[in-house]
């Protein structure tokens, strides 16, 4: 996500809450672990509750949102025109 910010200068904050860091980080890392057969998808979903995994979704969802919203405040206040006029 950093450097899609760096790449269209959005000097709003990358996270929308600080706890999102540790939540993506946590997928991320999961993820990895299932694609390098480190473990299995049933084995990570087996560390999770449905109370869990319905908090995980509402916090993800929540982070969609607000990077939704920061990219229509980029478009809808042309601040890439800005970001072009910067360019050499």
């Amino acid at each position: 996500m950093e450097s899609i910010w760096t790449t269209f200068g959005i000097d709003a904050p990358i996270l929308n809450e600080v706890s999102i860091g540790g939540r993506i980080k946590d997928i991320v890392d999961n993820r990895n672990a299932i694609a390098h057969g480190n473990s299995s998808a049933s084995e990570i979903g087996s560390r999770v509750s449905l109370s869990d995994l319905y908090r995980r979704y509402e916090e993800l969802s929540g982070y969609c949102s607000y990077v939704i919203s920061v990219f229509e405040n980029y478009v809808n206040e042309r601040k890439y025109v800005a970001q072009s006029s910067r360019r050499p």
